[in-house]
């Protein structure tokens, strides 16, 4: 066991002997970022995941209204949106609309309150 560590000992010996004096710093330099670079990106799918925990997939409405807006119009809009099935429904659900009708439905929505708000 001994004369076999002893002859992998002179083997890595007279590689990195070897390797100083034919390859020199370029070739260590890119050994080196080659051997970093799987660290690296474990570290950084590692960031990434604890991000991606944080994020909420659920789907969300957004309705900004004009500073001015009483605050029981501001309700009443809320009531009806509350009211509105395609929107109290969980996305992908069946029962909501296909695209063209609940885009025309919104354009009426918003025309029967632009003037309030």
């Amino acid at each position: 066991m001994i004369g076999w560590l002893y002859q992998h000992r002179q083997a890595l010996g007279g590689a990195l002997t070897r390797f100083a004096r034919t390859a020199g710093l370029l070739s260590a330099l890119v050994i080196g970022v080659a051997l970093a670079l799987p660290a690296g990106g474990y570290a950084l799918l590692e960031g990434l995941r604890g991000l991606g925990a944080r994020l909420s997939f659920e789907p969300q409405l957004s309705v900004f209204l004009r500073p001015e807006a009483k605050r029981a119009e501001a309700e009443a809009l809320g009531g009806v949106l509350r009211a509105d099935r395609r929107i109290a429904a969980p996305f992908g659900d069946s029962t909501q609309t296909t695209y063209g009708s609940s885009l025309s439905a919104n354009r009426a929505a918003a025309n029967r309150f632009k003037s309030k708000f």
